[in-house]
């Protein structure tokens, strides 16, 4: 666990690690591959949307 710009996040920093792809499955879920090969099943039901 690390935190970053007062966000607390699950796992190890790990710098340059990039997102090489991001492929959208039913409503809210995304599949997300990254530059070390993971890949990780994302949901975004739970983020809410910010208008400035």
């Amino acid at each position: 666990m690390h935190i970053l710009n007062d966000i607390c996040y699950a796992g190890e920093l790990r710098e340059g690690i990039k997102v090489t792809e991001a492929k959208p499955l039913r409503v809210g879920m995304i599949l997300g591959t990254f530059s070390t090969g993971e890949r990780r099943l994302l949901d975004t039901t739970l983020l809410k949307r910010t208008c400035f």
